[in-house]
């Protein structure tokens, strides 16, 4: 046997293993732990929903603080004629886009919905 029979015998086999079986594709969509943490999610308490309430107040309200504290320094920056005043100017605007993105509508729920009525279609076809 040459070595270019070997050669090219190794070349063959190279790359060529055990064919295992794919797992099926798995979809996390939010709202639907994983095996590792559902086990998280079992041992933690939920919060009420007066809890939620609570915290989104105050989070919101820190965030007007911080707004109204930075509209106040913009109006006196302006008005004592400070030169440079963006770097306030751009805190306003970020914190004014965090309140703004309150109120839209998540995104990610319409792909949910998308994806979960994809799935249910698929389903009653195959059924």
């Amino acid at each position: 046997m040459s070595t270019s029979e070997s050669s090219s015998t190794t070349r063959n086999t190279v790359g060529q293993g055990v064919n295992l079986p794919t797992p099926p594709p798995v979809i996390l969509t939010p709202g639907t732990p994983t095996v590792a943490n559902k086990a998280i999610q079992s041992n933690r308490p939920r919060a009420s929903q007066s809890t939620a309430d609570y915290v989104w107040r105050l989070v919101v309200t820190s965030v007007v603080v911080v707004l109204v504290g930075l509209a106040a320094a913009v109006s006196a920056a302006v008005f004592l004629g400070v030169m440079n005043v963006l770097p306030l100017v751009g805190m306003f605007t970020a914190v004014l886009t965090f309140l703004a993105g309150l109120l839209v509508p998540s995104p990610l729920q319409g792909a949910v919905r998308t994806i979960s009525s994809r799935l249910k279609d698929a389903s009653e076809v195959e059924g």
